[in-house]
């Protein structure tokens, strides 16, 4: 008697059947009186459970939009910054017809810190970051918006390089927090997708040095200068992992602050005269952007602060002559 192999269907009204090996469909032959052979494989394939069913990829409908309407959605999903062109308050005034106690409260929001701003001042609009995590695709098209289309705004001191984080809240007030940038990213592939940066290299004055960091002398400066070259190597290394010409910075401006111009107050600037015999000009502080050469093909780059003009075009040159890419 032949009989009818089961290849997993959930119906069970089959398993009386004496299963005997076979890779092929056999029927009893009672079943030949009653039904064809092409009647009963397609009830059998009918009634197979759907888990056996061959799977089928099959593209989200989303993913099948074109990108430039993907890059749209984005837009309006993912954080982004704005940059103040000029001075001013987050906190709206008071309209005419609104109560005492309303005015008063928008009075005090606007006299706290975190209400103002001041020009160029960097500001993220909060945004939903957890569509990062749906899917592979999703979330290399969104970290190259979130990461390539931002400005970040990095300080470097002596001790450390911090990314400086000023969000919006929905008060109006704007907190601010800042990060260590080398080592709160989760790995030099998020370092290597930003193309836009602001970066401030605070070289403090004798005096802060050594109540700060108990250094004083020339060795601020060499920290601070190795600082800078920690940060392009940690930059440089981030290109190198994905070689092409989307990867690295494209616009860069640099600020170099020197304490000892303007920053110091009468009394500090008294003691370190009478300790030094001269304070530090700009053409020992500015050395410690040298490192910055290594750092090629930017589009655009703005440098102000204390150094030179000659040095100023000179090292702009560097950071904007362009690298050869090597498959």
């Amino acid at each position: 008697m032949s009989t009818l192999t089961d290849t997993g269907h959930h119906n069970c009204r089959d398993y009386y059947l004496p299963i005997q090996p076979s890779t092929h469909h056999t029927l009893p032959p009672a079943l030949y009186k009653t039904k064809s052979t092409a009647q009963i494989l397609a009830l059998h394939a009918s009634q197979k459970s759907p888990l056996n069913a061959p799977y089928t990829r099959q593209t989200f409908p989303f993913l099948r939009l074109p990108y430039e309407l993907r890059r749209k959605i984005y837009s309006y999903l993912l954080p982004y910054t704005e940059t103040k062109t000029s001075s001013g308050s987050l906190i709206a005034k008071a309209t005419t017809g609104s109560s005492a106690a309303s005015t008063a409260h928008k009075t005090h929001l606007a006299s706290l810190p975190s209400a103002k701003y001041a020009k160029n001042t960097i500001l993220w609009h909060r945004g939903q970051t957890s569509i990062l995590s749906v899917s592979r695709q999703l979330h290399a098209e969104c970290s190259t918006i979130l990461y390539g289309e931002n400005t970040f705004v990095l300080w470097i001191s002596y001790d450390q390089i911090q990314f400086r984080f000023r969000w919006v809240l929905a008060s109006g007030l704007a907190p601010s927090h800042a990060y260590d940038f080398l080592a709160g990213w989760g790995g030099a592939k998020y370092i290597g997708k930003i193309k836009n940066v602001v970066m401030t290299v605070d070289c403090v004055d004798e005096y802060t040095g050594m109540i700060k960091y108990n250094v004083g002398g020339s060795g601020l400066t060499h920290g601070l200068r190795l600082q800078v070259q920690k940060l392009v190597r940690a930059i440089n290394t981030a290109i190198a992992e994905d070689a092409s010409e989307e990867q690295g910075l494209k616009k860069s401006t640099v600020r170099l602050q020197n304490g000892n111009d303007g920053v110091l107050e009468s009394e500090k600037r008294g003691i370190v005269r009478s300790r030094d015999s001269s304070v530090r000009s700009v053409e020992e502080v500015q050395g410690v952007l040298e490192p910055l050469q290594a750092l090629t093909g930017l589009r655009e780059v703005v440098i102000f602060g204390a150094v030179t003009d000659t040095y100023k075009q000179e090292l702009r040159n560097k950071m904007m002559a362009m690298t050869i890419f090597q498959g």
